[in-house]
This record gives C-alpha cells, sequence and structure tokens, in this order.
C-alpha cells in the first residue's frame, strides 16, 4: 500500500511539472535574443519576462533608448548630403553630354572648313602653276623667235656677202684683162729685172694678187675693197705679161698680141658692166609677230605683263585672299574647340568628383545606421 501510494504522489508530482512548464513553452517563439532576453525580429524591438544576465540578478526587462538626438542629426546631415551629392551627379551628367555634343559639333565644322581649305589652296596652287607655265612658254617662244630673227639676218648677211664677194670678183677680173693694156709700162719694169730676181718677181706678183683678192673679199664692203680688187687684177696682169715677155717674145707675133690685148680689154669693159649691174639680193624681212616678241623681251624680260598670266594670277590671288579669311575664322574655330575640350575635361573630373561623393555619401550613412 506504501508504495502504492509513493508512486501515485511521483506521478502527480510529474504531472503538475508538466503543467507548469507548457504555458512558458507556449508563450515562447523562435528568434534569438540579446543578453537582456530582448531582440526584434518580426516585431518591433521587445523583452521576454525572466531574461536573466547582467541585471544584477534583477528580474527587470531592460529598455533599448534608440539614437540620441546628435546621432539623428548626423544621419540627417549624412542623408541631405547623399541626396546633395546624387543631385549634383545628375546634373552634371547632361552637362558633359551637351558638351561632348558641342564638341563633336565644333570638331566637324572645323574639319569641314579645313577641307574646303585645302581644296581651294590646291586649286590656287594649280592656277598659280598655269600662270607660270605660260610665262615660261612665252619666253620660249621668244627665244624661238629670237633665234628665227638671227638665222634669218645671218642667211641674209650670207647672201650679202656673196653678192659683195662676186662684184668684186668682177672687178678683179676687169682690173686683171685691162692691166694688158699697160705692157708699155710693163716692159720698162721688166728691162730693171734681171737674173734671178725674174722669178722672184713672178712668185711675189701670184702671191701679192691672190693677197688683195682675199684682203677686197675679206672687208665685206664694195666700197672699202674695190681698190684692193683693182690692184690685185692688175698685179696678176702684169705677172702674166712679164712671163710672156720673157718667155714668149720672139715667138708670139704683134698682131696676136695685140689682138689679145683687144680680146682683154672687151673683156674688162664687160666684167665691170656686170659689176655695176649685178642685182642685190633681196634681204628676207622676219615676221612682225617675231619682231615684236624680241623687242618684248627688251622691256619684259620675264614675261610679267603677259596678260593671260596676269588674269589666272589676279584670279588666284582673289582666291587666296578668300582662303585667308577662311583660315583666320578656322583658327577662331579651332580656339573654341580647344576651349570646349577643356571644358568637357573638367565637366567629366567633375562627374567623378561626385560619383566618388555619391560613394562616399552612402558609406557615411550607412556606417550611422
Amino acid at each position: 500500500m506504501a508504495k502504492r501510494a509513493l508512486h501515485g504522489i511521483l506521478g502527480l508530482t510529474f504531472t503538475a511539472g508538466l503543467l507548469f512548464l507548457l504555458p512558458a513553452a507556449s508563450l515562447a517563439h523562435s528568434g534569438g535574443t540579446d543578453k537582456y532576453g530582448c531582440h526584434a525580429g518580426s516585431q518591433p524591438y521587445h523583452c521576454h519576462g525572466g531574461g536573466g544576465g547582467g541585471g544584477g540578478g534583477g528580474g527587470g526587462t531592460p529598455v533599448d533608448p534608440g539614437p540620441s538626438a546628435a546621432e539623428l542629426a548626423e544621419i540627417a546631415e549624412a542623408e541631405q548630403e547623399l541626396d546633395k551629392a546624387r543631385t549634383a551627379y545628375a546634373e552634371s551628367k547632361p552637362l558633359v553630354s551637351n558638351l561632348e555634343d558641342k564638341l563633336d559639333s565644333v570638331q566637324a565644322k572645323a574639319e569641314r572648313r579645313q577641307l574646303v581649305i585645302d581644296q581651294q589652296q590646291a586649286i590656287v596652287d594649280r592656277e598659280r602653276n598655269v600662270a607660270a607655265t605660260l610665262r615660261t612658254e612665252h619666253i620660249e617662244d621668244r627665244e624661238k623667235a629670237a633665234q628665227k630673227i638671227g638665222l634669218i639676218k645671218s642667211e641674209n648677211r650670207a647672201e650679202q656677202d656673196e653678192y659683195v664677194s662676186a662684184r668684186l670678183g668682177m672687178v678683179y677680173l676687169a682690173a686683171l684683162t685691162g692691166g694688158f693694156l699697160l705692157i708699155g709700162f710693163v716692159k720698162a719694169i721688166a728691162v730693171a729685172i734681171v737674173g734671178g730676181w725674174r722669178i722672184i718677181a713672178l712668185l711675189a706678183g701670184i702671191v701679192g694678187s691672190l693677197a688683195l683678192l682675199g684682203i677686197a673679199i675679206g672687208t665685206g664692203s664694195f666700197g672699202v675693197g674695190l681698190l684692193p680688187a683693182i690692184l690685185g687684177g692688175s698685179l696678176f696682169s702684169s705677172t702674166l705679161m712679164l712671163a710672156r715677155i720673157w718667155w714668149l717674145a720672139k715667138i708670139l707675133p704683134k698682131a696676136i698680141a695685140f689682138g689679145a690685148i683687144g680680146i682683154a680689154a672687151i673683156f674688162a669693159a664687160f666684167a665691170v658692166g656686170t659689176a655695176a649691174t649685178l642685182a642685190a639680193p633681196v634681204s628676207e624681212t622676219p615676221a612682225p609677230a617675231d619682231t615684236a616678241l624680241v623687242a618684248e623681251e627688251e622691256t619684259d624680260p620675264t614675261a610679267e605683263d603677259l596678260e593671260p598670266a596676269r588674269t589666272i594670277e589676279a584670279d588666284a590671288d582673289e582666291m587666296q585672299a578668300e582662303i585667308d579669311a577662311m583660315a583666320k575664322e578656322l583658327d577662331e574655330v579651332e580656339a573654341r574647340l580647344e576651349d570646349l575640350a577643356g571644358r568637357t575635361l573638367e565637366a567629366k573630373a567633375e562627374v567623378r568628383a561626385n560619383k566618388a561623393d555619391v560613394v562616399s555619401a552612402k558609406e557615411s550613412l550607412l556606417s550611422l545606421r
């Protein structure tokens, strides 16, 4: 009986303990707690009764006081700084985009202007080369004209020299044949020439006669060469008469001798008449255009006044002035382009700085929370 009563007491005690523990278990829920037995979880921060720990053994529940007023002000200031950084970053990005668009537009304008300048300059250079070529060709035409005129003058001079030489030759022949009329004078001279001097006189007469003929022709003037031609012909006829007198005096009948003299006189008269009436050659006249070109060389040796070349150069100068004006405008565009490039770089640097400010403000705000 006693054992049965003891088992009954133990069973009641175990049942009472279970009943005491079940309500506490039903009030608990999942989630860790801090050292005060408190936590937030899916609900606002709260504590469960009976939390032990550093409360000094007391049964009171600790309450989290939350951020202080200074901390809240600091957080609000950090949030404002973040908003300002985000606003500055958002505003600076369109500015960079706008500057980049302007930079591209100005760059394209500068490239188009440079292309036009290069094309116009090529035309100007080509026109100037054309003008220089025209002057060179004109100067070459002058040289050719001068050569033509020189050739004509040379031919005219040669014909004139031939004419003078022909007339002087006829005079020489006239003097040679007419000299036989001086046979009496020659005989008187022949008496004084004896021995070996006869041969010397013959040789001297022949050489001297030919020398005088050469002098007469070499003068190039009929008037100047007339006297040497007469002396040369007379000297040659005298030499021939000396030879005839010395060698043929005994065998040549007087009748024949006088007949020969008469024929010589007739021939001399014919030669004189031919020399007097011989027609002068007609000189060729250079073309007027060639003469004008040669005359122009004296007043304008470099062909600066050549009208076609001057017209082309005037057009080229006018176009060059336009090119210079465009080049000046291009310098202004390039200066603007350089300024835009600098401003774009500054704006990009500002965007990077604003982005860094946003990141820094975020990190500062996270550290405060």
